[in-house]
């Protein structure tokens, strides 16, 4: 390096800096640039995979709210047959064909005559 009269080394501007680094500030970057043509290329491992499983996860996620939505109306179900007498009525009659004591069933073999 060349010294200054003061005794002291002279001072690079900015381009010489990054001239004197050469390759050492060059080679992070064309790592970068490989590793990003490498996911765009490797079909098997690479960012075409890794979106498939971002949209996987997204509709894994849709499931999970689906069934935690049914979850949630059973629960509530299984608390009004627990407690509310007529829920319990209900699923007797429509399930079990119960009547209460008097009451008769009265079927209509051709139902679709009372569609007109």
């Amino acid at each position: 390096m060349a010294e200054r009269a003061t005794g002291r080394p002279a001072r690079r501007g900015r381009a010489g800096f990054l001239a004197g680094l050469g390759w050492l500030a060059v080679c992070p970057l064309l790592a970068g640039v490989f590793t990003l043509g490498a996911l765009l290329l490797d079909q098997n491992e690479g960012l075409v995979q890794l979106l498939d499983l971002h949209r996987e996860l997204g509709e894994m996620r849709e499931q999970v709210q689906e069934l935690e939505r049914l979850g949630d109306e059973r629960t509530a179900r299984l608390e009004r047959l627990r407690s509310d007498p007529f829920e319990i009525e209900t699923v007797a009659r429509e399930r079990l064909g119960m009547l209460r004591p008097g009451e008769r069933v009265l079927r209509l073999e051709n139902d679709s005559a009372w569609a007109h």
